[in-house]
């Protein structure tokens, strides 16, 4: 197990089982990318001694440190899938200690204080939802909320209209339309095809012999 400073905090040695504790239910493992191509079972069987505690998060705290990463990365991340712990991979020793200090830092924060801030004022909800279709900004989401009284009256309208309201060309009233009118959850034949398209028979050449 490699020495980490952690220093904004005093730390202190005690018999765990994790390899860190940064939080009442909150623990860590760390892991050398290098020690797991040596020892592959040894992340496995870590993670198995952490089921009899009452840990909600468990951290892998996984130290990149060969040139390689695909397979054994790979394997790492497939093994915390599996085991329920959340994976976050680190470049330097350094870099490790800076996660244990951020985690630890939040310890007993609330979780709204890293939430997206929302407003909860009309236009802006407006904007929030129209800049998620492509293309969308912030200027056109209100300018289409200055043109439309109302999000259904936005919905009911033809192309034309939309084309109508200043920067909006037709690229973003097309996306803006289908995004308008396309079902939520598309049809179960055209997921299938997407996932299995048909093979496409080719044209049969014949020979001029």
């Amino acid at each position: 197990l490699a020495v980490i400073e952690v220093r904004p905090f005093s730390g202190q040695f005690a018999d765990i089982v994790p390899d860190y504790m940064v939080g009442e239910n909150s623990c860590a493992l760390y892991l050398s990318l290098r020690y797991h191509l040596l020892h592959p079972e040894y992340l496995h069987h870590r993670i198995r001694e952490l089921q009899h505690g009452i840990f909600r998060l468990k951290l892998v705290l996984c130290h990149v440190d060969v040139d390689d990463v695909v397979k054994p990365l790979a394997e790492v991340t497939k093994t915390c899938a599996r085991q329920d712990c959340t994976l976050v991979c680190a470049w330097s020793n350094e870099e490790v200690a800076r996660y244990l200090e951020v985690f630890k830092s939040y310890e007993n924060k609330p979780a709204d204080l890293i939430q997206e801030r929302v407003e909860h004022d009309y236009m802006s909800r407006l904007t929030g939802a129209l800049t998620t279709v492509r293309g969308i900004n912030r200027t056109d989401a209100h300018t289409l909320g200055s043109n439309f009284e109302t999000f259904a009256g936005m919905l009911s309208v033809p192309t034309e209209q939309l084309a109508s309201c200043p920067g909006l060309g037709p690229t973003k009233v097309k996306r803006l339309f289908e995004a308008f009118h396309e079902p939520f959850k598309r049809p179960k034949r055209m997921l299938a095809l997407q996932a299995h398209p048909m093979p496409t028979s080719e044209p049969i050449v014949e020979d001029d012999k």
